[in-house]
């Protein structure tokens, strides 16, 4: 039996891959952080805000390479609104009036480089608290990566605190097994968080004061090993901290419940299946959304293979991503990702059908258009009076 020349391909990058960034890999590993951290002052800055210091801190992330947009300042006044003190840790140098704009709306600013993603804004920020950590009742971690809070949508932080457990994601991943594409019947949801890679997306983290007093907290973030790949970043810092929050006998949850997913769906009118099976966004799994088009593509679809291939999506893709739609319109989600707007053209125009069905949209909207349009030269038509949703928190 012959190999598809793209397969034979593909597993030569695989093998081929590894080898030639192992001397960079293992740099990364062993001295990447202590480098960073011997050279901490040349690279990172430290401004007092004009907000008051608090019990609870949000860590903010922010990666401004537009400058600074309005959205961010509508996720600063949420939080101060909560009685929470932002710390804004940016990944890029600021202007003085940006900065003079920020230091308005915050308690802290720090200004670094951009090394470790997200985590590495994250391990600055948590390392600035260390004496005070014993003493902050709540801490939130959060980036740009994602707009929040959307309009209309449910209270996150109120949501996660009502869940009385010491550490909350807004979502999961990598809570179920799953078969190849072209075996998505054979689909079974088994979410657990026993799962060698499970995790909480990094994007929006609750921690409450008795993780805060462990002195091994503070630890993970001074070991934590940065790095200026994604994929390693995610190992080491979203799986990472979920595993070790799972190690020592934490209690977790998230917000955005998906363990009977598989229940939830069965429930579901077949035309509402379909509009979500439509609505899957799959960035990064182009094989997989052509099986779900010639499903939809069947003058019939039957129901339990439009079961499966949702959760296969979820499975593989991750909900904050594949089921933004659903979780928008029916859970009251209150986060939707940006990365799906330069990365897949079709997901890029689901995300601006859900920004354009959600009342109080305008702002992030005319945002997501701006990221839309110089990934992809266009803009699609739609208005800001698109029919909200059915049924849904925004309708």
């Amino acid at each position: 039996m012959t190999l598809p020349l793209w397969k034979i391909r593909r597993e030569l990058r695989r093998f081929s891959m590894p080898l030639r960034d192992l001397p960079a890999d293992l740099y990364n590993y062993f001295f990447a952080t202590r480098t960073y951290d011997r050279t901490l002052e040349a690279h990172i800055s430290t401004h007092q805000g004009h907000q008051p210091e608090t019990a609870r801190i949000v860590v903010f992330v922010i990666f401004p390479s537009e400058g600074l947009l309005p959205s961010y300042f509508t996720t600063l006044d949420y939080f101060r609104s909560k009685g929470y003190a932002p710390l804004v840790v940016s990944n890029l140098p600021l202007s003085k009036a940006n900065r003079t704009e920020l230091l308005e709306r915050c308690w802290t600013l720090i200004e670094r480089k951009n090394f470790g993603y997200d985590f590495g804004g994250y391990r600055d920020g948590v390392l600035s608290l260390a004496e005070r950590l014993p003493k902050i009742e709540r801490l939130v971690l959060i980036n740009d990566s994602a707009w929040f809070p959307l309009p209309g949508a449910r209270d996150w932080l109120d949501e996660a605190e009502a869940m009385s457990v010491d550490f909350v994601g807004a979502s999961s991943h990598f809570a179920t097994p799953w078969p190849k594409n072209s075996a998505f019947r054979e689909m079974r949801w088994t979410y657990s968080s026993s799962h060698r890679n499970f995790h909480y997306g990094s994007f929006g983290l609750y921690i409450i004061g008795s993780v805060l007093c462990d002195p091994r907290f503070l630890n993970f973030w001074k070991g934590l090993r940065l790095s200026d790949k994604k994929k390693q970043t995610v190992r080491r810092g979203e799986i990472g901290l979920t595993q070790w929050i799972l190690a020592r006998g934490y209690s977790h949850g998230t917000t955005f419940d998906i363990t009977h997913l598989d229940r939830d769906l069965h429930a579901l009118e077949t035309d509402e299946l379909v509009e979500i099976a439509r609505n899957l966004m799959l960035p990064d799994l182009p094989r997989l959304s052509v099986v779900i088009k010639r499903i939809l593509a069947e003058p019939q679809q039957e129901r339990a293979d439009l079961i499966n291939v949702i959760l296969l999506a979820v499975a593989r893709q991750g909900a904050s991503y594949a089921l933004a739609r659903y979780a928008i319109a029916e859970r009251g989600f209150s986060f939707l990702k940006k990365s799906p707007l330069r990365i897949d053209e079709e997901s890029g125009k689901i995300t601006l059908d859900i920004l354009a069905r959600i009342d109080g949209s305008a702002e992030i909207l005319e945002e997501a258009r701006g990221i839309y349009e110089k990934a992809w030269g266009h803009i699609p038509p739609f208005s800001l009076n698109r029919p909200g949703f059915a049924g849904g928190s925004n309708s």
